[in-house]
């Protein structure tokens, strides 16, 4: 016998290969263009849904950031400050709140004001104090190197004869049988009536409903005509409060501005 012709069936199994392999190729791209249209439009829609999210987040963020700008454009006309002022928003105060204790001194015009917690918000009280006819604020401040600062702040300016920061560390205080953490009580000496309280402290990390006590222990210097002046409004614990003192104290008219932290004024 001869040898077998191997080579002939080495061609036909080689062609039926390249047949086999062409065909399930082009079967497994009709499979696979349906699955990835779909996973196209999953993945366009959902950088869709992303991109929007972040044109309407940005968006955003630049119209509050004009508001601000406005705001401060507002005061720097209106006051005339002598110095760049320190950093606002954040935890200080914002421009557009700040605005709206301006309008309320021009308003009405208090003698004394009494604020509770000191910085930016204090040279801008006393910078309004200067430009419409007179008065003082007095600003209690816990932390005794921010109370370096903030007077720092009032001699550059020199607006001394309208501000004076006060260091008053805080103290276990007992209020209707519960304990609170404000103010040393002792540097309120010397404060006969009050005609604006701002409460701007204590800081919300020192206990729930941080600012409550301000009025249960300053509520009789407060005159009759007198108004408090809420900032941070937006957080729960102040919209808590509020409540509380309208129930306890009140009642209260309560106008809200649409500041960027919130700001209630309340007055009898």
């Amino acid at each position: 016998m001869g040898r077998p012709n191997h080579q002939g069936t080495s061609n036909l199994r080689g062609g039926a290969y390249r047949v086999l392999k062409d065909a399930y190729v082009r079967a497994s791209l009709r499979l696979a263009r349906p699955v990835s249209r779909e996973i196209h439009d999953d993945v366009s829609r959902i950088v869709e849904r992303h991109t929007n999210r972040q044109m309407r987040h940005t968006h955003a963020v630049a119209r509050e950031s004009y508001r601000q700008v406005e705001a401060l454009v507002g005061l720097y006309s209106t006051l005339g400050f002598t110095l760049p002022l320190p950093p606002m928003r954040g935890y200080a105060l914002s421009p557009d709140a700040a605005v709206e204790i301006v309008r309320l001194i021009h308003e009405s015009r208090p003698s004394t004001i009494l604020e509770l917690g000191s910085g930016v918000s204090t040279l801008i009280t006393a910078y309004a104090l200067r430009r419409f006819g007179g008065g003082r604020v007095i600003s209690l401040e816990h932390d005794a190197a921010w109370h370096e600062i903030a007077t720092g702040y009032i001699v550059e300016h020199d607006l001394s004869d309208y501000a004076e920061v006060r260091y008053a560390p805080l103290e276990e205080i007992e209020i209707q049988g519960h304990p609170w953490k404000w103010y040393d009580p002792s540097a309120l000496q010397g404060i006969d009536s009050v005609d604006m309280l701002v409460v701007d402290g204590p800081p919300r990390s020192t206990q729930p409903l941080a600012r409550y006590p301000a009025l249960p222990l300053v509520g009789h210097l407060l005159t009759h005509e007198a108004m408090i002046v809420l900032d941070d409004t937006v957080r729960e614990d102040e919209r808590s409060i509020i409540r509380i003192w309208d129930s306890e104290s009140g009642p209260f008219r309560i106008e809200e501005f649409a500041a960027e932290k919130g700001l209630t004024v309340m007055r009898r």
